[in-house]
């Protein structure tokens, strides 16, 4: 799927993996723009930002852009488990530090792993 879309940056901030999340406000889409972008969710796309206006020939190059053998930068297991913790310790209603739910979540994945050990 392409998307070409005029949007406004509306916010950016820096996340604790030197990562960056970006927030853009676009016109409105169709239902089926809709489902396609939803289906692009923890999806590797590629981003093309621009102030100006783009060309034809520009477009044409983005299209026949090769990714191959770019290194592409995708979380470590590590990073997108403790990620996950932290949305879990959020949406438990962030009770105590989210370093001591951290741990305490660690404890019971070990735990449940030591488990599985003859």
């Amino acid at each position: 799927m392409s998307l070409l879309t005029k949007a406004i940056f509306t916010k950016f901030g820096s996340l604790v993996d030197k990562s960056i999340k970006i927030e853009l406000v676009t016109l409105e889409f169709d239902a089926e723009m809709i489902q396609g972008i939803g289906e692009l969710l923890g999806e590797n796309v590629n981003i093309y930002i621009t102030k100006g206006l783009i060309s034809p020939e520009t477009t044409a190059i983005l299209d026949d852009t090769a990714v191959e053998g770019m290194p592409i930068k995708t979380k470590t297991c590590s990073q997108r488990l403790r990620q996950a913790i932290w949305r879990l310790w959020e949406q438990e209603g962030a009770k105590g530090s989210d370093e001591e739910h951290y741990n305490l979540k660690m404890e019971e994945i070990i735990d449940h792993v030591k488990s599985k050990l003859e």
